[in-house]
């Protein structure tokens, strides 16, 4: 599995093997958005970080994708192909003004919430471990 990052927008390896965070507060949260329009969420996020000055409570911004290899008219091609559709990661310090401007980004219809509850959010999100897509998303 690949991420495209808010940064260079390329292929790089998921949350769970990327570097530390950049702020030990932040956690990965995964945002439920409109199917086939991830990469617009991702640029509306990008723009909420500039315009709401939110540079040190979101961290990387990124969509699941992975390196499929098709045959289009007996030519072989490698394509990026978003791995989760309508779905984003955003690693970030959740309070509860960022969760509202999240929230009410167009597109986003909301936070995905697991079991554990470790979001600050309590019943309103959850964060995302390693430990959590062990269990919570299928292999």
């Amino acid at each position: 599995m690949m991420a495209e990052e808010i940064d260079g927008g390329t292929g790089t390896p998921g949350p769970e093997q990327l570097g530390p965070p950049a702020n030990e507060r932040f956690k990965w949260y995964i945002i439920h958005a409109y199917s086939g329009f991830e990469r617009k969420v991702r640029e509306s996020i990008e723009g909420r970080v500039q315009a709401f000055g939110l540079q040190n409570k979101i961290g990387r911004v990124m969509i699941p994708t992975e390196s499929v290899t098709e045959i289009v008219n007996g030519k072989k091609r490698t394509v990026e192909r978003v791995f989760l559709p309508g779905y984003v990661l955003v690693e970030m310090d959740l309070d509860n003004d960022l969760w509202h401007i999240i929230k009410n980004t167009p597109r986003v219809t909301g936070f995905w919430k697991n079991r554990d509850g470790c979001g600050s959010r309590g019943s309103r999100s959850a964060c995302f471990t390693p430990k959590t897509r062990e269990r919570e998303v299928p292999a």
